[in-house]
């Protein structure tokens, strides 16, 4: 028999090794849960006599004919269920290699691990297939308050209850859905469905994607020098989202509508803003990413202070001809200029008009140190081999990886960043740059036309 003092050694390390194992089963799946770094799959089987009334059980999947009348087919965010744990905002029809699914894009509530089932339409015909969904990664955890004035504040113990989200339905064989929904019930008929898009043709080479305008948005100025400068520079085609905007943006991205180089995209996002991040902005780039997918070669993702600037080259098809080719992403580093420091002092012609439109590209011409490669970069990306995008980077390729990118020399390409924060030791040592004055004629030129061609001088 042995001592006591032995059992009671042994006692010890037992009760130890129970809370670390009790300690690190708890904290994995907090961390897990909270960085949203997680896959669901439904785990829910059919089987016989769990069917609902009228419906044939075919290869996995369940079938449905005649669905209701009352249901609606409509854009934009939706909730799936009261409980409002899950909302979406679009869906695709996507063929990656030999699979065929429904990607959906929304935002779902990070406290819940439910179920879902998926219901596509096609027809008249309504299949349930089960559902898979992955949160995607945010490049910040940290969630905003906004106070009355529409200014952002972050906060460090504010973290996002709502995270973006992919949800996935697998097709059957032969069917090609028209509408989609998502049900937390087996079998439970839709209230409302979202239209799935399909890919088009490519029309287009460069489409820039920019996070949602909110505010009320009402910049008129850095709206039409952010669009005359990047059309220069190659941009073909915008994809905007509206928060919310005044009606003279409105009336002046109408007007660019109408020209068949912008998409603007109403994000009536239902969900709290101090529980998600800035916006859903990253739900609203993988929007941007699948709807342009097939019509555009290049996505741009950069904001509207923000602009790649190629060096040796004056547009981004010579820059990219000299770039090394077979690239999925390529990322540039940044530099800020500040917008808050006087304008620059050297006359030239012109200037009068520049300060009356108030071109900051072409006013502000002294910037700080180039960030280094991990630091506020932007990127070009190969549309058509991307599955996932982040703020500054790419989180995921077609095939499943995160490589094949090529960081742009700084001497090759920069990110020009015009934004309020500088900091002050650099507004005195900062480096002149005068690279931009390249732009000024045809800049000048296009924004003075569509100032008069809108009537907002």
């Amino acid at each position: 028999m042995l001592p006591l003092r032995k059992i009671r050694r042994i006692s010890k390390h037992l009760l130890r090794c129970v809370i670390l194992a009790i300690v690190i089963g708890l904290i994995v799946p907090l961390v897990i849960f909270w960085r949203g770094e997680y896959v669901h799959v439904l785990k829910y089987q059919w089987v016989p006599g769990e069917t609902c009334q009228d419906i044939i059980i075919t290869d996995k999947t369940t079938e449905k004919r005649d669905i209701s009348a009352n249901v609606t087919i409509h854009h934009g965010w939706q909730a799936v269920d009261n409980e409002k744990l899950f909302y979406l905002f679009s869906s695709f029809y996507v063929v990656d290699r030999d699979s065929r699914y429904v990607l959906l894009i929304g935002a779902m509530d990070k406290r819940t691990y439910d179920d879902l089932q998926c219901t596509v339409m096609d027809n008249k015909i309504i299949k349930y297939v089960p559902a898979r969904y992955m949160a995607m990664w945010d490049d910040q955890l940290l969630c905003t308050q906004i106070n009355p004035y529409y200014t952002v504040i972050w906060d460090d113990q504010i973290l996002c209850r709502y995270s973006p989200t992919f949800f996935t339905c697998v097709m059957p064989k032969n069917f090609y859905p028209t509408s989609v929904a998502l049900s937390r019930k087996f079998c439970q008929e839709p209230s409302q469905m979202l239209p799935v898009i399909y890919p088009t043709e490519r029309t287009k080479k460069f489409t820039i994607c920019v996070a949602p305008l909110h505010g009320p948005y009402d910049e008129i100025n850095e709206l039409i020098e952010m669009i005359e400068l990047n059309k220069i520079l190659g941009a073909d085609h915008f994809t905007f989202y509206s928060f919310n905007i005044s009606s003279r943006i409105n009336r002046i991205l109408d007007y660019y509508i109408k020209q068949g180089i912008v998409d603007l995209v109403i994000w009536n996002m239902p969900i709290n803003l101090t529980r998600i991040h800035y916006y859903g902005q990253m739900a609203a780039l993988n929007d941007c990413l699948y709807r342009n997918r097939h019509k555009s070669r290049y996505i741009v993702v950069q904001d509207m202070d923000e602009f790649i600037i190629p060096k040796k080259h004056r547009t981004w098809h010579e820059m990219m001809l000299d770039l090394p080719s077979g690239l999925n992403v390529y990322s540039f580093q940044s530099v800020q200029f500040s917008v808050d420091i006087q304008d620059i002092e050297i006359n030239f012609p012109g200037k009068k008009n520049v300060k009356k439109f108030n071109l900051v590209t072409l006013l502000k011409q002294k910037h700080g140190p180039v960030y280094d490669r991990t630091t506020r970069t932007k990127y070009i990306v190969e549309a058509s081999r991307i599955k996932e995008l982040g703020i500054h980077n790419v989180w995921q390729l077609r095939d499943g990886s995160t490589g094949n990118e090529y960081h742009v020399p700084p001497e090759d390409a920069l990110m020009f960043h015009y934004r309020h924060w500088f900091n002050e030791k650099e507004i005195f040592t900062g480096h002149h740059n005068p690279r931009m004055m390249m732009y000024k004629d045809d800049l000048l030129t296009n924004v003075q036309k569509t100032f008069e061609k809108l009537k907002l001088i």
